[in-house]
């Protein structure tokens, strides 16, 4: 991490000079789809079979660029955008839990199916050092970004008790929608009343229809993603004109992204029925398509 922090500055100072001495920089702008996912290790039951796991969701992304050359075939660029990154994420497991704090009770041994689709936003700046191995043709760049979260969302279902395929909601299992605002919602804070009834354990409950990114929780200690995130980008550029190219990017996250304070087992409970916190590391990658203008 250190030698990185010390390729970083180099970047930047390469670019801060190279803007103030050149006098042709080229700016633009650059917009497409993000490809994403989060890596990160799973949550595993006694046989040691995953539970749940991250997949692919498509984001978008827009950023202003910047161009220095050094010479014909090299030079350093700068990027200022939004970008999105996320992914959807699944938990599916039998002999499961469910905890309803308003019914101060908590429903254990049957299957909890979770699916949520996050989307976190970024004000993103790249810095890049570019080669031209074909000469107004193909390029190729590598640096660092650094990114800052200024808006995060997930939305879903969530599902507890019979989920048998014959099971018929609101006799055998419940229902709930997630609308997490991850930078807003409150601890505890629910998006509606309790609107639906069901059955569960053989008896008759009222529960919410929708709840917030910390429904389960009595505090909350900042949001489910940090504000800032670094990581690394390779991509490659093709010019059909002097200004009309076409791309992709790959970005690689060296950060852990998620707060572990709301890293939670979602199968098992303590013996004191309390949350088992893990301490996983989550970081972002995506693939990034563009087409973009420079002038």
């Amino acid at each position: 991490m250190k030698n990185f922090l010390v390729l970083c500055c180099f970047l930047l100072s390469s670019l801060s000079t190279a803007l103030f001495a050149q006098i042709d920089a080229r700016f633009g702008f650059k917009a497409g789809a993000n490809l994403g996912t989060i890596i990160g290790p799973a949550e595993e039951n006694d046989q040691g079979e995953s539970l749940d796991g991250y997949s692919w969701a498509t984001k978008v992304h827009i950023s202003a660029t910047v161009e220095v050359p050094i010479n014909e075939r090299i030079g350093l660029a700068a990027e200022l955008g939004f970008s999105q990154r996320g992914s959807r994420y699944r938990f599916e497991a039998d002999n499961a839990y469910l905890s309803i704090p308003e019914l101060s009770e908590t429903f254990e041994g049957q299957s909890r199916v979770k699916s949520v689709n996050i989307t976190n936003g970024y004000v993103e700046i790249p810095i890049l050092f570019y080669v031209r191995p074909i000469k107004d043709k193909l390029q190729l760049d590598f640096g660092p970004s650094f990114s800052f979260l200024v808006s995060s969302r997930g939305l879903g279902i969530l599902k507890y008790g019979d989920l048998s395929e014959d099971a018929v909601l609101g006799d055998d299992f419940v229902e709930i929608n997630l609308d997490h605002s991850y930078l807003t919602d409150a601890a505890g804070e629910l998006n509606s009343d309790f609107t639906r009834t069901g059955q569960l354990d053989q008896r008759s409950i009222t529960y919410p229809a929708d709840l917030g990114g910390y429904y389960f929780f009595d505090e909350k200690d900042g949001p489910a993603y940090r504000y800032f995130d670094m990581g690394l980008n390779f991509g490659a550029s093709y010019y059909f004109t002097k200004g009309l190219r076409m791309g992709a990017r790959a970005y690689y996250g060296l950060l852990d992204i998620t707060n572990n304070n709301y890293d939670i087992e979602q199968q098992r409970l303590d013996d004191n029925r309390n949350f088992i916190l893990r301490d996983d590391f989550d970081r972002n990658f995506s693939l990034q398509f563009f087409v973009g203008l420079q002038f």
